[in-house]
Parts: C-alpha cells; structure tokens; sequence
C-alpha cells in the first residue's frame, strides 16, 4: 500500500490516526511536528502526507506550502479540530479546512479521525480522485 506521514502534535490523534492508516494496510511514519515532517518527507519521501493545521512552532498550512514548494506533487491532506483555546471551534476549524483546500490541499478532514472518512479521503487522494 502507500507510505504516509502523519503531522500532528497530539499523541493522541498520531496514534489513532497510525493504528486506523496500518489496519487499511499503509506503511506510516507519525511525526509532532510540521518541520520534522518536511524533513522526514525530504529523508524519506511519501505517498501521502496528513497534517493538522493548528500547530505550534509551523502550522499545517506552511508545513503544506513548504510541502509543495519542495515536491508539487506530494498528496496533502489538512485536518483539524479547531484551535482549542476558542470555545466555538467548528466555524473557525470549518474555515480554515477550505481554506486549506484552496491554498493546494487535496482534501480535508476534521478531528476526532473517523475510520470511514479517513479510508474514503486517503483512498481518493491516492488514487488521484477529488475526495
């Protein structure tokens, strides 16, 4: 199957999103951070990357820029909650996952990771479908 990078800096969420990714058969890296991701994907390449958007240090979304910039074709797909020092996370989480997909994602998620919807999404994406 495909080899992913997951960025998120909840342990949680890189847990259950590299136990739902195995189970379907991936092969997958889970990183905390957006640079050590772009590193890991410059060290090691990858068929997909998965990102959070709200992250310390780089967020999702420059993590996704650099992405692009250094690979065009690299598969990326954004995922969020929401920032958790809002109390109304869903407008601003829903905002910033299109917005995502207009600044190049491939596709979006929102968090807590659903199994059904991260198989649909990551199976879209790889196969070169809209999600």
């Amino acid at each position: 199957m495909a080899r992913i990078i997951v960025i998120d800096d909840d342990q949680t969420t890189l847990a259950v999103a590299r136990t739902l990714l195995e189970r379907l058969g991936h092969s997958v890296v889970a990183v905390g951070s957006g640079t050590e991701g772009v590193t890991v994907y410059l060290e090691q390449g990858a068929d997909l990357v998965l990102t959070d958007i709200f992250m310390p240090d780089q967020d999702g979304l420059e993590t996704m820029r650099r992405l692009k910039s250094l690979a065009p074709g690299v598969p990326v797909v954004c995922m969020s909650a929401g920032p958790s020092r809002l109390s109304d996370t869903t407008q601003v989480r829903d905002t910033m996952l299109r917005f995502a997909q207009e600044a190049g994602a491939d596709a979006s998620l929102t968090k807590p990771l659903d199994a059904g919807a991260l198989k649909r999404v990551v199976d879209a994406v790889l196969a070169g479908r809209p999600a």
